[in-house]
């Protein structure tokens, strides 16, 4: 049965799905990867470059990538200095600490 163009369509958007979910792992590897390291400030250029060639591919606007990259890179940030005795970290990616007496 040859393919239709609604067909083809759902087929490339099925692989275009797949790629940036693996696309997302890697980043999100290579991210933890480097922040124990301690390369925050080459974690961010690299994701904002790896973002911003990945979001044109699949024409989602550069302005959403930056603003989804510096988001991302704080919230991970905020987390890992909170430490472990801290509350779980809200929607709004922010962190909310026990604060001493």
């Amino acid at each position: 049965m040859p393919l239709t163009r609604h067909r083809l369509h759902r087929r490339l958007a099925t692989v275009r799905l797949a790629v940036k979910h693996l696309v997302g792992l890697l980043v999100g590897t290579v991210q933890r990867i480097l922040i124990v390291l301690g390369f925050e400030t080459f974690v961010f250029l690299y994701l904002r470059a790896l973002h911003i060639r990945v979001h044109n591919m699949f024409m989602i606007s550069e302005d959403a990538c930056d603003l989804h990259c510096v988001i991302s890179l704080r919230w991970r940030l905020e987390r890992d200095a909170a430490g472990p005795g801290s509350r779980a970290l809200s929607n709004e990616h922010t962190v909310t600490t026990a604060q001493p007496y």
